[in-house]
């Protein structure tokens, strides 16, 4: 056993030699750390592992050393002799308290952040730089009546409207290229051939210094529109 276990358990590497688990004598105050299948598991672990000849990985549930929260893996491996008989087995102990706090953290913030890409009112897009749609948000599939099944035979050129399509064509090569648009205008073509007209901004995500997809943000001005068109059409 090396130190750094044996200090885990508030003893000596020396304390440990000749003994079996249940010989150790853990100290009072970490044998609630133990995970519930307890010492007793340990040995069913060593014997599988001894008869199997095969590593086994134990991933153990938040446990608490010393007043403070764990989380270790252990990884047992068959320890063998010179001729290749299995005459032990080999732990690792590896404590990944911080990876887990940090992965738990990432999870909370990838749920947080699908929730607002998910419930923005706002129409969210992502275009691959040959026109593909990677990625839309609910209000975009909502707003212009496509299912997500739709999208994976269409590309963004599809969906823009003719009247604005030359225009629209020029905005994403330039985007592409690395400029960032923040007053683009549009109209897309909704699955039932109404015009919705948009406005909002638009950027690249590059990878390797090549462009990867842009990245953009509209807001649905439709009924805008057509109140200014009234309204003109009402002074002239």
């Amino acid at each position: 056993v090396n130190r750094s276990l044996a200090e885990a358990f508030h003893r000596a590497p020396e304390d440990f030699i000749g003994k079996d688990d249940l010989e150790i004598g853990i100290p009072a105050e970490l044998v609630h750390g133990i995970p519930e299948r307890g010492i007793r598991g340990f040995r069913t672990d060593d014997r599988e592992v001894i008869e199997s000849g095969t590593t086994k990985t134990i991933a153990e549930e938040p446990n608490m050393v010393d007043g403070e929260p764990v989380v270790l893996t252990t990884v047992k491996v068959p320890l063998r002799d010179a001729g290749g008989k299995v005459i032990g087995v080999l732990g690792y102990v590896h404590d990944i308290t911080e990876l887990k706090a940090m992965e738990d953290e990432l999870r909370s913030r990838e749920e947080q952040l699908r929730d607002l890409f998910e419930n923005a009112t706002d129409l969210i897009q992502s275009i691959a730089p040959d026109g593909r749609v990677l990625f839309v948000n609910r209000a975009w599939l909502n707003t212009l009546g496509y299912r997500m099944s739709d999208l994976a035979t269409l590309t963004v050129f599809d969906i823009i409207h003719p009247d604005c399509l030359a225009e629209c064509r020029e905005q994403f090569t330039r985007v592409m290229q690395g400029e960032a648009l923040t007053d683009v205008q549009a109209i897309f073509r909704a699955k039932d051939g109404r015009k919705i007209h948009v406005e909002g901004s638009a950027s690249c995500r590059f990878e390797n210094g090549r462009p990867a997809a842009t990245r953009a943000i509209f807001h649905d001005i439709t009924k805008r529109k057509a109140i200014e068109a009234e309204r003109e059409r009402l002074i002239t």
